[in-house]
């Protein structure tokens, strides 16, 4: 049944630690309990590749589907907060407020996540509330094969009380939201401006959103909410199953001064042995950049008690060390397998938005549309050779503007390309010198 993991939503109090170094490829250890995390040896991980093609999809009921009752709090100057925990800048609120979600649930298994529920069948509608968001870079889902800037996990949990398949902590559901950089880059998200001004970038850094600031929830969710559901897992260690996924197909905007800033506040840091410090063994075996960790203390991301992580040192050392901030970071887990889960898809015709993946992105169903009246025209008078051949320039006109959208030309030091080769560099780097040094 959904939520018989008992470790859905648990308070770790020890565990192994943990870095994004590989994007998650690799991730061992073990839980509080002495338990193997989940991350290498689950069937049903996440995130995963999310296609909508109509093989890969079944439909879900109009009646069945999620309902988004988000609503909004006025901020007083302490009631919300924003903390940089080092892996994440994570949001959460005090209880002013009451959001839900309501989720269908058919033998104490929600309908989203893959139950088969027939009409006239017993349902019951059961609450989440949702706790915290915070955001990943880049996108840890894919839409379609592609990778979006940034991507925002609001996290709910349904209360055993409601759920009595949910283990004592409750079930998690994750409502997963894309960013995309505006087509100009430089307009941002009206949404997104009063949480990333007061966002700490540094590490362990906390701040309350300014009084008489509007935190409306229910603006996290783009105009149409088409969405995928599946069954799968936290997307940190111990990666635990039975997390209810709601994954929005349509993206909201953001500048890329916005999405700048956050990879800023998760940079990672590059840390040098200070003269002088600690014994002298201690010394000759930590000079050198030197990485921070995970907390062994608390390890779940999902978790709304999410601490900052903390150097690696040898204890009583005596190590100081200088520490400079990278100008950027990342916080995601590389896709993982299907492993032939069910995808459900609700699509929103309430809406007058573009429709959802699976379908021609904007400009592509204008050009689309353009080209498709022309070739009409041209054909009648220059045959299907020249059609075809002015289909395929539009084609790659198409494609030439989807690529600029993302990564516009490449050419300064500023744009969206720099930024993502400067994480990759360090995450490749990192990557290297660990398989060169062995563990730290």
């Amino acid at each position: 049944l959904y939520g018989d993991s008992p470790e859905a939503h648990r308070d770790l109090s020890a565990g192994t630690p943990w870095t994004y170094d590989a994007a998650g490829d690799g991730w061992v250890g073990t839980d509080s309990a002495g338990k193997p995390w989940a991350c290498t040896t689950g069937q049903q991980q996440s995130p995963i590749n999310i296609v909508t093609a109509a093989a890969a999809t079944k439909p879900l009921a109009n009646e069945h589907r999620a309902m988004f009752e988000l609503g909004a709090a006025v901020s007083n100057g302490t009631n919300v907060l924003l903390v940089n925990n080092g892996a994440s800048v994570q949001v959460s609120w005090t209880q002013t407020f009451s959001p839900k979600v309501t989720i269908t649930v058919k033998d104490g298994q929600p309908a989203a996540s893959g139950a088969e529920v027939r009409s006239g069948e017993k349902v019951q509608q059961v609450a989440a509330v949702p706790q915290q968001f915070h955001f990943h870079a880049h996108s840890e889902h894919l839409l379609q094969g592609h990778l979006y800037p940034m991507e925002a996990h609001l996290v709910s949990v349904i209360p055993q009380s409601s759920l009595p398949a949910c283990p004592p902590e409750g079930c998690v559901v994750v409502t997963a939201v894309m960013f995309e950089l505006s087509d100009d880059l430089t307009t941002g998200s009206s949404w997104l401006e009063p949480l990333f001004a007061a966002m700490p970038l540094n590490e362990g850094g906390s701040a309350y959103l300014n009084a008489g600031t509007s935190l409306d929830l229910q603006q996290l969710l783009p105009a149409n909410q088409s969405y995928v559901s599946y069954a799968g897992s936290l997307t940190t260690p111990p990666c635990t199953e039975g997390v209810l996924w709601l994954m929005m197909l349509n993206p909201l905007k953001m500048s890329l001064q916005q999405w700048r800033r956050f990879m800023t506040a998760v940079g990672d840091y590059n840390c040098t042995l200070q003269a002088g410090s600690g014994n002298t063994t201690a010394s000759s075996n930590s000079t050198g950049r030197r990485l921070l960790e995970r907390e062994p203390s608390q390890g779940l991301e999902h978790n709304p008690e999410y601490p900052a992580r903390r150097l690696r040192q040898v204890p009583g050392s005596g190590e100081q060390y200088s520490c400079k901030k990278l100008g950027a970071g990342s916080n995601f887990r590389l896709p993982q397998p299907l492993n032939g889960r069910v995808l459900r898809v609700w699509l929103d015709s309430s809406s007058s938005s573009k429709k959802p993946g699976g379908y021609l992105p904007e400009d592509a169903a204008s050009a689309a549309s353009a080209g498709a009246v022309a070739g009409i025209v041209v054909g009648t008078t220059l045959g299907a050779g020249l059609t075809a051949l002015i289909g395929w320039v539009a084609y790659r006109e198409y494609q030439k503007r989807r690529l600029k959208r993302y990564y516009k030309y490449g050419v300064s030091s500023g744009d969206m390309l720099s930024v993502q080769r400067e994480v990759e560099t360090q995450w490749l780097s990192a990557k290297t010198s660990n398989a060169g040094s062995g563990p730290l």
